[in-house]
């Protein structure tokens, strides 16, 4: 047996370009809703690819957070590190969004003027920036701009998980504090197995939706916006990648046997078979297989960037901006293209611009913070 923590490398692996691979799936998954385009072909699984690529985003999250978190010297640093991630390549991506991209919708279809834009007092573009700052879904959409568009109320729907993933940020620090990612890992399982298996039981017998939702932990999170079973299960996701962590000296990476077995039940899971009672499981070792296996440790270091998080934040208004343009009339294949290639562009602006040198502050020194 040669555990995963003997031959994983954080610092030469392939997890940047899994994270890549499903931010481009993710725009993939988008073309068909956002460009109008006939969704049956997504049919032919159990879980359109998207939605994989975001529970792939969540266990990679509990992994590498959980693993952050351990090595922080501090809550305030932990802190502070998640807030430079997440919040300003965030900003930034608001206000480019009310700012640029929708007045240049508004130039283009000539419907309204930017005069009327700026001074609309309902969800205005000011608006948009300022309630989204913390919670980036508390106004999904400005003046309408979108209304002609075949999904016309949400500008960016990708931002959904970016709060349920502040929320899951928060869940570390307090497993952490009460010592269920250290001498007490094994309840920590023993709680989530106890957890898979009462939300499994409220899908399959509803009303025991109340118990699982009354549960004291559990009951903040249902009142902060992850109480729906899609909601729920990216928790779970979260959580197997924080085991996986925990358990990283216990996992055998290199059995042939064992991956061909969790790709048939993945398989499976995907077409067949109840998606979550597997892939919950399944997928973080694939995943983890991957990172070690596949030949691209020096993904990030020849692209000179993560432009993942990037992908994931602007894709969904350059998409809608691109159907506004009638881009999507033309062919699915194209309108992908369109989408992939505008969105990357911004997203390599948005990593050296912004998110680099946000990140380039983690270890700056306050005077209230301990290095």
């Amino acid at each position: 047996m040669t555990a995963f923590s003997n031959v994983f490398n954080p610092k030469s692996n392939s997890l940047g370009f899994i994270r890549f691979v499903a931010a481009i799936l993710v725009i993939f998954t988008h073309c068909f809703p956002l460009g109008g385009f006939d969704q049956k072909p997504l049919m032919i699984f159990n879980e359109i690819p998207g939605s994989i690529a975001v529970e792939v985003f969540f266990i990679l999250s509990g992994f590498l957070i959980t693993s952050s978190y351990l090595k922080s010297t501090s809550l305030i640093r932990y802190a502070w590190h998640r807030f430079l991630r997440i919040y300003p390549g965030l900003w930034i991506c608001l206000s480019i969004t009310a700012i640029i991209i929708c007045p240049l919708v508004i130039i283009h279809t000539n419907d309204g003027s930017l005069g009327q834009y700026f001074a609309t007092t309902n969800n205005s573009p000011f608006t948009y920036i300022y309630a989204n700052l913390f919670n980036p879904r508390k106004q999904i959409g400005i003046s309408n701009i979108f209304e002609a568009n075949p999904w016309p109320i949400d500008l960016n729907g990708s931002l959904w998980t970016l709060w349920l993933e502040v929320i899951c940020y928060t869940l570390v620090p307090f497993l952490g504090i009460i010592g269920f990612l250290s001498k007490k890992k094994d309840l920590f399982l023993f709680i989530f197995c106890l957890i898979f298996a009462i939300y499994i039981l409220q899908i399959i017998i509803p009303s025991t939706n109340y118990w699982f939702s009354s549960l004291p932990y559990l009951a903040f999170y249902a009142q902060n916006g992850i109480n729906n079973w899609k909601n729920k299960r990216l928790v779970l996701y979260f959580m197997s990648g924080s085991l996986f962590f925990l358990y990283k000296d216990k996992v055998d990476i290199t059995s042939k046997p064992l991956v061909v077995i969790v790709s048939i039940l993945i398989f499976l899971g995907i077409t067949v078979l109840p998606h979550d009672l597997i892939c919950v499981f399944a997928f973080p070792y694939l995943i983890f297989w991957l990172a070690v296996h596949l030949p691209f440790n020096k993904f990030e270091k020849a692209l000179k960037g993560d432009y993942s998080y990037g992908l994931y934040i602007y894709s969904y208004p350059i998409q809608q901006t691109l159907t506004s343009f009638k881009l999507n009339h033309y062919s699915f294949s194209i309108y992908f293209m369109m989408s992939l290639f505008f969105t990357l562009a911004v997203s390599i602006a948005s990593w050296h611009l912004i998110e680099k040198p946000c990140l380039s502050m983690k270890n700056i020194q306050f005077t209230f913070l301990k290095k």
